[in-house]
């Protein structure tokens, strides 16, 4: 028969107080949301265009674009991550539509290329209200 689970044992006394968070913590994690994760996501979503290698320039066009993009709020800020998203989404299935060999492969591909492109289509309009 299985023994039953042990219960962690109990403290006694108040919790700890959570450590400050500072001006540069937060400062740290808005960048590694803000630019770190959308360049790596973009850099890792281009590399099989790329020849399977993620490289710095991706990521480097990731962040430069977003800072050209001058997102006014952090909303602002994950629908261009989105949309950039989206675009390397789109060439993924527009480089994957070349290379199919059946019409049924085909059409698939360019359905989904199409849908991804209208996707990219509306996270413009939405930026552009």
């Amino acid at each position: 028969m299985p023994s039953k689970p042990k219960k962690p044992p109990k403290t006694k006394g108040p919790s700890p107080k959570p450590a400050k968070i500072t001006e540069e913590a937060f400062s740290a994690a808005r960048h590694l949301h803000g630019d770190g994760i959308p360049e790596a996501v973009y850099a890792i979503a281009i590399a099989p265009i790329m020849g399977g290698k993620t490289d710095d320039q991706a990521k480097m066009y990731a962040r430069d674009l977003i800072k050209r993009m001058a997102p006014r709020d952090p909303a602002e800020e994950m629908l261009i991550s989105q949309m950039l998203f989206a675009h390397a989404r789109s060439m993924r299935l527009t480089t994957l539509s070349g290379q199919q060999s059946t019409v049924e492969g085909i059409k698939v591909v360019h359905e989904y290329a199409e849908r991804a492109s209208n996707t990219y289509r509306r996270l413009m309009l939405a930026l552009a209200e």
